[in-house]
């Protein structure tokens, strides 16, 4: 009998405050999986993002998706199994258009984070990914 292929990269989606990190740290610990976490502490624009949204919203979501991309690169180049407490898809999909609709990121800049995410669909697509 042929062995199951282990899975080379596991993400966990979900709103703040739904348990993605102690999912990431369990699910890690119990399989030996390598855990990557979003980077708040060395973020540059979190605090500023939180003093003053709308001056702030395009430099924090950028910072965001170049955190995960740079993480995802990671990953591929890898060989471990690695699982990540939140997704480069929620950032155009959910936290973009939720700052638009509240008023605190302008249109033009909204359409720039959802056509730069589609290209980087376009590259990750064609690689096996889990997500939960």
């Amino acid at each position: 009998m042929a062995k199951a292929k282990k899975p080379k990269h596991i993400a966990i989606a979900g709103n703040i405050g739904a348990g993605k990190t102690t999912l990431t740290e369990l699910l890690s610990k119990h399989y030996k999986w390598i855990p990557q976490f979003e980077d708040v502490d060395h973020n540059p624009y979190l605090n500023d993002f939180y003093e003053e949204m709308p001056r702030w919203s395009f430099n924090l979501q950028i910072y965001f998706l170049n955190s995960r991309l740079t993480q995802l690169l990671e990953i591929h180049r890898g060989t471990e199994t690695v699982i990540q407490d939140r997704t480069i898809y929620e950032d155009a999909n959910i936290f973009a258009p939720n700052l638009h609709d509240m008023g605190l990121m302008a249109k033009e800049i909204l359409i720039i984070i959802i056509l730069f995410s589609k290209h980087l669909k376009v590259w990750f697509s064609r690689r096996t990914f889990l997500f939960i």
